[in-house]
């Protein structure tokens, strides 16, 4: 999706603003969904516990530590009662936290290489993908601090719609 929205654009916005329009587009629901999932932290402990298991007793510095680590999207596994998410108040963040990494890359590097390194790319990242799936037996992962290192293959799945679009442009 990135490629379809900013490919061509990224060279005439530069960097920064291509950047800024990235943090505009994403952060928003990162800060709302870390309100709400504080929220929801707090009246768990007055309504009792959720699926998750026992109320964790926590302290207000971790309750802040942990806020602002979802809110800044910095991994911070140590709610057990949110089954250590990498984003305790915000669960579904780290999808969102992959997609920034998936940005810097397209930003930085992506956006410059030749249809035939994405091809090759493409091979990689399907090589990987297997990898993972060998590895860890299904491709879910990247959500908690004992996943987190799987996580880079929901961005890998995306080279293959550039591949996709590449076999649409006539390159193979």
């Amino acid at each position: 999706m990135i490629a379809y929205a900013y490919d061509g654009r990224v060279s005439r916005l530069g960097l920064k603003e291509y950047f800024r329009s990235r943090l505009i587009r994403l952060h928003p629901l990162v800060v709302m969904g870390s309100v709400l999932g504080l929220v929801g932290f707090f009246i768990e402990g007055f309504v009792g516990p959720g699926f998750g298991g026992p109320v964790q007793t926590i302290d207000g510095w971790r309750i802040a530590e942990g806020f602002l680590c979802s809110i800044l999207m910095i991994p911070f596994p140590v709610m057990a009662s949110r089954f250590y998410n990498n984003f305790g108040y915000n669960a579904p963040a780290w999808s969102l936290f992959w997609e920034y990494i998936a940005s810097l890359f397209y930003g930085l590097f992506l956006y410059r290489i030749g249809r035939r390194y994405l091809v090759v790319l493409t091979v990689l990242a399907a090589g990987g993908i297997v990898w993972v799936v060998y590895k860890e037996g299904s491709l879910l992962g990247g959500w908690s601090g004992g996943t987190f290192g799987t996580g880079w293959r929901g961005w890998l799945i995306h080279f293959w719609r550039v591949c996709s679009s590449i076999g649409r442009s006539g390159l193979l």
